[in-house]
């Protein structure tokens, strides 16, 4: 619950980053509401905003390069490792993009050459491929058609 309002707090600062200061706002709204709503004990209700913010968190953090320095340093990068919660919980509550980026992601897997790889599992690709279309997404869709028909 502090980890939700962690991802909507830095996903704001993405936003900004990006010059998206009206979406950065709504975004520091919802986690100023999700902290008192854990404050008070109560469970926060299924957020639209919060699963969004999920993916485009798990997706950068996907996404994100490692600096020059920590590669030279023999540092990991763990941001990649720390995106595949992200974007399983988005999933989970039913988001398309979210299900087709883990398809890639577990379709080829993820060598570090440290502790924090994703091993390769075509069961979950295909898995998040299927609950990908069956959440509308087009190219999931073409893609789970072309493999039924043996052309993939």
């Amino acid at each position: 619950t502090i980890c939700s309002k962690f991802i909507l707090y830095n996903y704001a600062k993405i936003l900004e980053q990006e010059g998206q200061k009206a979406e950065a706002y709504k975004f520091n709204v919802r986690a100023a509401k999700w902290g008192q709503i854990v404050e008070n004990g109560r469970a926060p209700a299924k957020d639209e905003g919060h699963i969004e913010a999920s993916y485009y968190a798990g997706g950068y953090l996907w996404d994100f390069e490692q600096s020059e320095a920590n590669r030279k340093k023999g540092r990991e990068n763990r941001e990649k490792y720390n995106a595949v919660p992200l974007l399983e919980y988005a999933a989970r509550m039913g988001h398309a993009g979210a299900s087709f980026l883990l398809w890639s992601i577990y379709s080829n897997g993820y060598e570090s050459g440290g502790k924090f790889s994703i091993t390769r599992n075509l069961w979950k690709a295909r898995r998040h491929l299927q609950a990908a279309a069956d959440a509308g997404h087009l190219e999931a869709a073409e893609i789970l058609k072309s493999k039924n028909s043996g052309k993939a």
